[in-house]
């Protein structure tokens, strides 16, 4: 974000989008901009590859203020969330307004993928607040709330040809291990204290932790979101190792996509992605320990086969 936070803020000035210029001062550390997908959205013309990214950053601001709302967060990043410092109602008009001028200065291909990136991202909400714990409803979850890199591997084999399902299922495959370990942080991780939120089981979320919990003690799971009992979930947790397991099972999700990656005849491109999954496979930074993958596991990579992203 370094790289564009000076324009990101004229942006915000010039068209008095003063929520998003909060979250870009106080609340936004992360980089969701990735220079060879955006340069490839631009087919090639480095100055629309700068405003793919400008606006890429902006965009992944606003949606972060949005998530705030959608989860109840206070606090980000140690401050107050900008919906808590102005109100709901000015934060989603300056995400909409922004949203429209994106979309306005887009060309077709980065237009199709903004867009749909946007509406995915919103339908996940949507899909999480209706708390219906089927294995359905949790696929779209895990995919919906990873759309970019989904996307990022759409654009991407338009310039790789005959690859394109095998890269878009790679990218779920990837997209989703890191979704399962971005929920297992919400339940706080030994050094990862300041993430706990415990954000799903005030709201009664979908996550794929608590999922997991429903599949194996179903009447336990339906006391603690009934009570939004923090303490009886970490309780519950530990008896059923749910965050080691959680995590196995992303790791497995992850060592599938590698082998996945190597029907990609593009040896570049192969490594390059290979790289990505198997650092997603691995241990290194959580204090846990494997298990055996659940069940889940096969039900994902058989689920993702016939998955339809472009209905």
């Amino acid at each position: 974000m370094k790289y564009y936070r000076e324009d990101m803020l004229k942006v915000c000035d010039n068209f008095s989008l003063d929520t998003i210029k909060y979250a870009i001062e106080n609340n936004f550390n992360g980089v969701k901009v990735r220079t060879g997908y955006n340069y490839i959205l631009s087919n090639g013309d480095i100055s629309k590859t700068k405003k793919i990214g400008l606006y890429s950053e902006l965009a992944w601001s606003a949606l972060i203020n949005l998530d705030d709302i959608h989860d109840g967060d206070l606090i980000r990043y140690n401050k107050p969330a900008a919906y808590v410092m102005f109100n709901k109602k000015r934060v989603v008009n300056d995400s909409n307004k922004l949203f429209h001028m994106i979309k306005n200065e887009l060309s077709s291909d980065a237009k199709f993928n903004f867009v749909k990136q946007w509406e995915l991202t919103s339908k996940s909400r949507i899909l999480e607040k209706k708390k219906e714990f089927t294995f359905n409803n949790l696929l779209n979850i895990l995919i919906y709330k990873t759309i970019d890199g989904v996307f990022s591997a759409y654009q991407t084999s338009k310039s790789l040809k005959g690859d394109f399902r095998v890269i878009l299922e790679y990218a779920m495959l990837v997209g989703i291990a890191g979704q399962i370990k971005n929920d297992i942080l919400d339940f706080g991780l030994k050094n990862y204290e300041e993430y706990a939120k415990f954000s799903d089981i005030k709201n009664g979320y979908v996550s794929y932790p608590l999922f997991l919990l429903s599949e194996i003690d179903k009447k336990s799971f339906i006391e603690i979101m009934k009570d939004k009992d923090i303490n009886k979930c970490i309780s519950l947790f530990e008896k059923y190792q749910i965050l080691n397991k959680s995590l196995t099972d992303a790791s497995a999700i992850a060592s599938f996509a590698k082998q996945v990656v190597k029907l990609i005849p593009n040896k570049e491109t192969r490594n390059i992605l290979f790289k990505w999954a198997d650092e997603n496979s691995k241990f290194r930074r959580y204090n846990l320990h494997k298990e055996e993958p659940s069940a889940l596991v096969n039900k994902i990579i058989e689920g993702i086969k016939n998955y339809k992203i472009f209905k």
